[in-house]
């Protein structure tokens, strides 16, 4: 299995033409919370968040079975918008997909 991440534009939220060009979320490697487990744990990896899945969380064969919980340190979670945007207030959905298929 694997878990997958991946937003959408950011949009003004007053008009929907204006987007911030150039913004960043990266999301740092999480922490794996091991809640009893019997098995090996699965991968975890960094990722720049935009429009395309991105792997997150990869459990292959032999790994990742029970309950895993992943923790992002909010101080490493990096979000950067380049000069010349356009002031407003914009926002983003992230969708998170879990997959039971192989990265």
């Amino acid at each position: 299995w694997n878990v997958q991440v991946s937003q959408t534009a950011f949009v003004d939220q007053t008009d929907a033409t204006k987007t911030l060009k150039g913004a960043k979320l990266v999301l740092p490697v999480g922490t794996l919370k091991d809640v009893g487990n019997v098995s090996l744990a699965p991968e975890l990896y960094a990722v720049e968040v935009n429009a395309d899945l991105a792997v997150v969380i990869n459990a292959t064969t032999g790994t990742g079975a029970g309950t895993w919980r992943t923790v992002f340190d909010k101080d490493e979670i990096k979000l950067t918008v380049p000069a010349g945007n356009k002031k407003g207030e914009y926002m983003s959905t992230v969708t998170w997909t879990l997959m039971d298929a192989p990265k």
